[in-house]
């Protein structure tokens, strides 16, 4: 039977806890539903800048090239 009292104690100190707890839990759906849905925006965004190749042309084989296109 203590444990019904105590039970009801704590019920009755913050009657607004099932409620919050409810609020809480549609927060976490919306937070992570919302990370995903940026998560699969930022990948396809950047998708195209990642997968270039970026090379880089000394200056030696920048003037051979430059020659090159010249004749």
């Amino acid at each position: 039977i203590s444990k019904d009292v105590v039970t009801f104690l704590n019920w009755a100190a913050e009657p607004e806890l099932d409620e919050r707890k409810k609020i809480g839990v549609k927060a976490l759906m919306l937070f992570s539903t919302l990370t995903v849905i940026a998560l699969w925006i930022k990948r396809n965004r950047w998708h195209t800048l990642k997968s270039r190749k970026v090379v880089f042309n000394s200056p030696k084989n920048w003037q051979q090239q430059q020659q090159q296109k010249k004749n």
